[in-house]
């Protein structure tokens, strides 16, 4: 019996562990621009990525959304997806930002 329960726990743990590892669904929020613009770095490793700039969705709206690929070190995640509208950006960094290179492209 004690060593179906250890076969059993040690089946469970790496089934959770494995579910764990998987990042379909990254957390994503919104940051200042502080926060956007700033290099985001694991142990001294540039550690972000431009993902892109979306269009308004409502001719209301006045501008879209800046995405940004971070790691960020979580339970249940490794990467996390930081937002912020791009009218909040200052004009020089949105220029900026499309002509540098991707940092740390995941593969």
């Amino acid at each position: 019996m004690k060593t179906f329960i250890q076969i059993a726990a040690s089946l469970i743990a790496s089934s959770f562990l494995g579910s764990c590892a998987t990042n379909d669904n990254p957390p994503c929020r919104k940051v200042s621009a502080q926060e956007f613009m700033r290099p985001h770095t694991f142990k001294g490793i540039a550690s972000d990525r431009f993902i892109g700039i979306t269009k308004p969705i409502t001719p209301s709206s006045k501008s879209g959304k800046a995405y940004k690929e971070i790691w960020e070190m979580g339970l249940f995640y490794g990467w996390a997806v930081i937002w912020i509208p791009v009218e909040e950006l200052p004009p020089d960094y949105i220029a900026r930002v499309h002509q540098q290179p991707n940092r740390s492209e995941r593969r």
